[in-house]
């Protein structure tokens, strides 16, 4: 477009913008997706993250911003992880702290154990639909025994506003490193 950014666009006139992109190579405790990304320009976002966790056996969580853009809301969230290969539903949840994105044995520090994963953030500025995310995840577990997993989540009061996420490991964990596009989607 002139000034950096990549667009993508189909024959239906949709497409996606490159909004932000991050990596980095040494510990890192969380990602933020903030108010500056999501704006009244998309009513839906798509993020690709390639990482690895710094330990072994760390839940991988999400939580989304609140409308201020200053905090993450840490109650009401509903959400379903599952994991089709082996028919494996880790359950349902209506009133979690976080979003759970994997179970805690699925992500493993060793080299070749790194993930794969793509995330849907839908109507985060609508309040009349309630902000839900999807996702699909991929890679090898602390056993280096591959693994998929899919699940989605939202926000119980459909009334709220978020202004992003953050991405982060429970009990202190730390992404070991990363790298991630986050896109909006056109409006049509």
């Amino acid at each position: 477009d002139g000034s950096g950014n990549l667009s993508f666009a189909d024959a239906g006139g949709g497409g996606m913008t490159l909004i932000t992109s991050g990596s980095t190579s040494s510990t890192t405790s969380a990602i933020e997706i903030t108010g500056t990304h999501v704006t009244s320009t998309y009513d839906h976002y798509k993020l690709y993250l390639a990482g690895k966790a710094e330990a072994d056996g760390k839940e991988f969580l999400l939580r989304y911003r609140n409308s201020s853009n200053n905090a993450t809301i840490s109650s009401g969230y509903s959400r379903r992880l599952g994991q089709p290969s082996s028919s494996v539903d880790f359950g349902n949840s209506t009133s979690d702290s976080s979003v759970r994105l994997t179970n805690q044995t699925y992500m493993g520090a060793n080299t070749n154990e790194g993930f794969n994963m793509i995330l849907d953030f839908m109507s985060p500025l609508s309040n009349t639909v309630p902000t839900m995310a999807f996702w699909k995840i991929s890679g090898s577990n602390q056993n280096d025994s591959f693994a998929f997993q899919h699940g989605s989540s939202r926000r119980n009061d459909g009334t709220e506003t978020h202004t992003g996420f953050t991405l982060f490991w429970r009990s202190g964990g730390d992404f070991d490193s990363f790298n991630y596009q986050f896109y909006g989607i056109h409006k049509t």
